[in-house]
This record gives structure tokens, sequence and C-alpha cells, in this order.
């Protein structure tokens, strides 16, 4: 029995070395990711948005295999019973980088889509009251894009094209009142 649980605690202490290092290339890849997500030319203008969407997309399903590892690796050490557990904010910090970028560029696909359509839209068509909620949704996701992403020209315009357009509900809503 003392064997045992002397062979037991051996290989606790190896199995909690060996985490510890793979937990320190861990964060050194996450760190590595984040730099490169926080990469300017994700939030410049770029000709094929596309383009840009489908890179980030792969980037997010990199990330969440990141959490995922995460999620092993704080499971292992509550197994091995680590006295102090590994901080993995930097993952949570990356999934918000990633994220808040591809909604930049969705938001910005969706908004020139909708804009133009509803631009080309004969005027007793327009709906006043989903076109207002429409863009109070755009308004959200511009001031959440707005709010986690540093300065780009992009944001700019995206925010001064949907202000813009706010703008304007209150008088569709006035002209197309039946009173």
């Amino acid at each position: 029995l003392h064997n045992c649980e002397l062979s037991s605690s051996k290989n606790n202490d190896r199995f909690t070395k060996v985490l510890a290092e793979m937990v320190d290339k861990f964060q050194t890849d996450v760190t590595s990711y984040l730099e490169q997500s926080t990469n300017e030319t994700y939030t410049q203008p770029t000709e094929d948005v596309q383009a840009r969407i489908a890179e980030l997309t792969q980037f997010e399903k990199r990330v969440n295999e990141l959490e995922n590892t995460r999620d092993d690796y704080t499971r292992y050490e509550e197994v091995l019973q680590v006295n102090e557990a590994s901080n993995f904010n930097n993952v949570d910090k990356l999934k918000t980088e990633v994220t808040m970028r591809i909604l930049l560029w969705k938001t910005l696909t969706e908004w020139r889509d909708s804009s133009q359509e509803w631009i080309a839209l004969p005027f007793v068509n327009i709906n006043a009251k989903e076109l207002g909620q429409k863009a109070d949704q755009f308004t959200k996701s511009v001031y959440r894009i707005e709010k986690n992403l540093p300065e780009s020209s992009v944001i700019m315009d995206l925010k001064k094209s949907v202000h813009n357009f706010r703008e304007a509900i209150p008088v569709v809503t006035a002209l197309r009142s039946p009173f």
C-alpha cells in the first residue's frame, strides 16, 4: 500500500510537471494568436470582404479549438489538484478580438445589402416600423464594434452611414403615416 501511494505521488508530480510545460506552450501559442488577431489589416478597408470574413472564420475555428484545449487543461489541473490553477484569460480576450472583427465585416456586408435593398424599394412598399427595427439592430452592432475595436476608417464609415440612415427614418415614418 505504501508503494502504491509513493508511486501515485511520483506519477502525480510527473504529470503535473508535464502539464505545466504544456500549459506554458499553450499560453505562448495563445499570445501569438492574440497578436495576429489584433493585426490592423483585419479592420482596414478591403476590396474582398467575403475573403476577409472567410479568413476570420478560419481563425475563429482555431480559437474554438484553443478554447477546448483550455477546458481540457483546466480539468487536468483539477484532477491533479494543482495548487495554483493557470490563468487562461487570454483565450477569452482572443475570442472577443476575433468575434468583434467578424461582426464588423458581417455587419458591413449586411448593411450594404440591406440599405441598397431599402433604397431600391418603391416608397409605397416600405415598412417603416421594420426599417426602424433593423436600423436599431445595426446601430447596436456598430456600438459594440466601436467599443471593442480600435478606430478605423471602416468602422467610422459604417457608423456614419448607419447614423445618416437612421436620421431619415422619422421622415419616412411620417410620410408613410395614413394620417
